[in-house]
Formats: structure tokens, C-alpha cells, sequence
């Protein structure tokens, strides 16, 4: 096993709850001396913590971004904390460890959805570096869909601070799209299969297919 590297490593590998919220905190505001610091692994507080399994659990799901469905304690516990690691050293989110993985690889690994969306927008380069969405439609769209669905717009004047400007969810969205225009094609029918479904509803898509963007942009492109 790696050893910590300093205190704020061993607190980011502590299961959850047995340090407090005000530790996390602390560190924040006086630890820049090590806040930079890695492991012998390459990992920064930042992979350590977003690594953590204890932070991975049932208030992870993505409807709970949503501003209708209420937050539970856990989920706004593993947000504060992370926010409060991530605000110590902002760097850490375009740095690798020694497998090559940013931190937005290590919390999809982990399944750390709750904090998915903060990540994707604070640096949204970093969905454009992973090599698995070349093949992984699914995991386009599922990611494309965490962001969508958020309320959250981080604003500069949050505590504590972890953008400079505001950055709203649709804004990166927008930008992943503008990057990758590709992403909206995969998804959609063959053209075989479009003309198929277009004889068998005389000549007409039904409207509940057509209410799939990607389906209407495929038979629209063909006409």
C-alpha cells in the first residue's frame, strides 16, 4: 500500500465521516505547503479522495442533481468536501497520476457521479482525453446527461472558491458538442433501417420516433 504522502492525503483516505467537515476545511485554508504534493503513485489529495470508496454510495444518483429531488446529507457532505479539496490545489484537475488518469477518470471509475458534473465543467477538455468514449456511445450520452440534468452554476463567489467566472452546466455542454459535433450522430438508425420503419408507417415516422432527436436528424439528412 502507498503511504501518505502528508496529512492531507491521510484525511482524503479516511472513510467517510471519521474526520469532520471542519478538517476539510482547515486544511483548505492552511495547508498550501503540501497542497501540491503527490504520492509515490502520482496521486494528489484530489485522485486520493475521489478514489475513496467510502465516498461512493446510494446518494450518488444522478436524478439527485436535478432542483426538484431533494439532497440528501451524505450527498451535500461528499460535495462540500470535495469542493473544499478541490479549492485547496484547482490545478488538480489537469494533472495526472502515474497511469495517466486526470481526476475525472478516477471519480467515473469510482462512480462518483455526485461530483461528475463540478469535474466535466471545470474542465471539460478532459472528457475529449478519455480514449473510451472513441468506442462508447453509452457512456457519451450518459455523460452528456449528467451535465444537461444538473442545477448546479458555480458561481465566484461560492465558499469555497472554485471558479473565477461563472460556468453554467448547458454552457458545457455547448462546448463538448462544439468540440466533438460528432457526438450527436452516434446513436442514430441506419439509413436501411430508417427507410424499413418509413414503408412499414406508410410513408410516415410515427411521432413518438420522431421526438428522438437523433432518429428526426437522421431521416431528415436522408429526404
Amino acid at each position: 500500500d502507498i503511504i501518505p504522502q502528508n496529512l492531507f492525503h491521510s484525511v482524503c483516505r479516511l472513510p467517510m465521516g471519521v474526520c469532520p467537515e471542519l478538517m476539510f476545511k482547515f486544511l483548505y485554508k492552511e495547508s498550501a505547503s503540501i497542497v501540491k504534493e503527490v504520492d509515490d503513485n502520482g496521486n494528489t489529495a484530489l485522485h486520493l479522495l475521489l478514489a475513496n470508496p467510502s465516498y461512493a454510495g446510494d446518494g450518488n444518483s444522478t436524478y439527485q442533481q436535478r432542483s426538484y429531488r431533494p439532497r440528501n446529507r451524505a450527498y451535500n457532505q461528499r460535495q462540500r468536501e470535495f469542493r473544499y479539496v478541490l479549492a485547496s490545489n484547482r490545478d488538480a484537475i489537469y494533472t495526472q497520476n502515474n497511469c495517466g488518469h486526470l481526476p475525472l477518470r478516477v471519480a467515473m471509475d469510482a462512480g462518483r457521479r455526485d461530483v461528475m458534473t463540478d469535474l466535466i465543467m471545470l474542465n471539460h477538455e478532459a472528457v475529449l482525453l478519455d480514449e473510451r468514449l472513441e468506442d462508447s456511445p453509452t457512456l457519451i450520452a450518459h455523460i452528456l446527461g449528467i451535465v444537461a440534468s444538473s442545477s448546479d452554476v458555480l458561481e465566484p463567489d461560492s465558499e469555497p472558491k472554485i471558479v473565477d467566472d461563472v460556468v453554467n452546466p448547458l454552457d458545457t455542454v455547448f462546448k463538448l458538442l462544439r468540440a466533438r459535433p460528432d457526438f450527436v450522430s452516434f446513436g442514430r438508425p441506419e439509413v436501411s433501417d430508417v427507410e424499413e420503419e418509413r414503408s412499414n408507417d406508410g410513408g410516415k415516422m410515427s411521432w413518438r420516433k420522431k421526438l428522438n432527436p437523433f432518429r428526426l436528424f437522421s431521416w431528415d439528412s436522408k429526404r
